[in-house]
């Protein structure tokens, strides 16, 4: 028997050797030994029993995009070497509870975009080295206690965008490795205590768009290297004092959308490295003197969207570094001046690094002649819809560095 003929008869063979088979690729029908393989977009409704078999090199195997609603559970059992396996864009509704076991290689699995309801308890059994799990945009309503068991040296785990309404606090216990974890877009109402407790690497959170109504004040304890972290988009009134004393490494925090009414005055003063701050569109009618003070890394602020009638003298005290600062959509009438060191100051005398102020959608009637004297360094300005009667040339005579001022829609005379 020749060579061609030998390969027509191996299983792999009979489908990519095939011209009339929607599995045919010349390529991989002419070397065994191909490392990679695209079969996105074909129309797959099914994978043939021992598909893969005689294919032991494949490093990268792509099923993206087709119309799969179930596997095998031994599709994948001879592909000891392969890195990466991309299921996702499918209409799987479940997975044979072992058939990714042999995969001792994986790196990156990809089942993110189907119609997952449930996972079966070691389903990721095995996959020791995967570093890359996502799952998201499924529709899973719960998560097995053990199901990331093994995962040792996973980095990203994404599980946005399912129906998770409670998760076990023991769920990501043995993921020592793990940086990045999204569980954003699901229906939590509530987190258990010590959920994050093992996962002392984290570097990002992403919590936005679930249904969380409180935190605990140690929720975030041992997460001493979290860099992001996002709650936006949840229904949080409050907030406790300590909920951010540990997050040392903090950068960015956004917990704009929610229904905060009040912010306790020392919840940011250990957040020595944040440069990211967005409170937007919530409910705060007033801010505590001070409470930005400890942030002295803080570049980006964003307060619009409340309902803030008044921001007292302090509040933007010591912000150096703050290049963009929003407080637009309020309800404020004037801008606050006060005294120091026995000299007339202004509420924003301390952005000297401020290049973005918006202040529009205000009921601001007059502006201080000297209100942005200290902030040369200003490039973009927004007075638009701030009820202004009246607006003295003098108020922008400091501000060399301008390239975009709008004061459409006052009420000058």
């Amino acid at each position: 028997m020749n060579n061609q003929s030998t390969i027509e008869t191996t299983t792999y063979g009979k489908y990519f050797c095939n011209t009339s088979s929607v599995f045919y690729m010349k390529n991989v029908c002419n070397d065994s030994s191909t490392f990679e393989i695209d079969l996105s977009n074909r129309g797959l409704t099914s994978l043939p029993q021992g598909i893969f078999n005689g294919l032991e090199s494949l490093k990268s195997l792509d099923l993206l995009a087709n119309k799969l609603s179930s596997l095998e559970n031994n599709t994948f059992n001879s592909l000891s070497n392969l890195e990466t396996l991309d299921i996702s864009d499918n209409k799987l509704t479940s997975l044979p509870q072992a058939i990714f076991n042999e995969l001792i290689s994986l790196t990156y699995l990809g089942l993110d975009s189907n119609k997952l309801s449930s996972l079966e308890n070691n389903t990721f059994h095995g996959l020791s080295n995967l570093e890359t799990l996502d799952i998201s945009d499924n529709n899973l309503t719960s998560l097995p206690q053990r199901i990331f068991n093994g995962l040792i040296s996973l980095i990203s785990l994404e599980l946005y965008s399912n129906k998770l309404s409670s998760i076990e606090n023991n769920t990501f216990h043995g993921l020592s490795s793990l940086t990045n974890l999204d569980i954003s877009y699901n229906s939590l109402t509530s987190l258990p205590q010590g959920i994050f407790n093992k996962l002392q690497f984290l570097e990002s959170l992403h919590l936005s768009s679930n249904k969380l109504t409180s935190l605990d004040y140690d929720i975030f304890n041992s997460l001493s290297k979290l860099t992001s972290l996002y709650i936006i988009n949840n229904n949080l009134a409050s907030l406790e004092h300590e909920l951010f004393n540990e997050l040392k490494s903090l950068t960015t925090l956004h917990l704009r959308s929610n229904k905060l009414t009040s912010i306790p005055c020392n919840i940011f003063n250990k957040l020595i490295h944040l440069i990211d701050l967005d409170i937007g569109n919530n409910d705060l009618t007033s801010l505590p003197q001070n409470i930005f003070s400890e942030l002295k890394s803080l570049r980006r602020l964003k307060l619009d969207t409340n309902k803030l009638t008044s921001l007292q003298f302090g509040t933007f005290h010591n912000l150096y570094k703050l290049e963009i600062l929003s407080i637009s959509n309020n309800n404020l009438t004037t801008l606050s001046q006060g005294i120091l060191d026995e000299e007339k100051s202004n509420i924003f005398d301390d952005l000297v690094n401020l290049r973005v102020l918006d202040i529009r959608n205000n009921n601001l009637t007059d502006l201080p002649t000297d209100i942005f004297h200290k902030n040369q360094k200003l490039e973009g300005l927004c007075l638009q819809s701030d009820n202004l009667h009246e607006l003295k040339p003098e108020v922008f005579t400091n501000l060399t560095e301008i390239d975009l001022l709008n004061i459409e829609d006052n009420k000058f005379q």
